[in-house]
């Protein structure tokens, strides 16, 4: 899976839908900084900070994309 710019791709789609990081991240049930995390790093330390296949299931669910 190539995870280059995910980072930039869920700020787009979380912008979108209108929510804020803390808004994000209590739907996912994380905190706001963990939502930072996971848009600020690239795919391989996400992986390293949070189960990816969770992190991007609930990022799907939440911003229906």
């Amino acid at each position: 899976m190539d995870t280059s710019g995910i980072g930039r791709r869920i700020v787009y789609w979380r912008e979108r839908r209108g929510f804020t990081q803390t808004d994000f991240g209590q739907l996912m049930g994380q905190t706001k900084h963990r939502v930072q995390a996971i848009e600020g790093q690239n795919g391989s330390r996400i992986r390293a900070a949070y189960p990816w296949e969770n992190a991007l299931a609930c990022i799907r669910r939440q911003v229906g994309a």
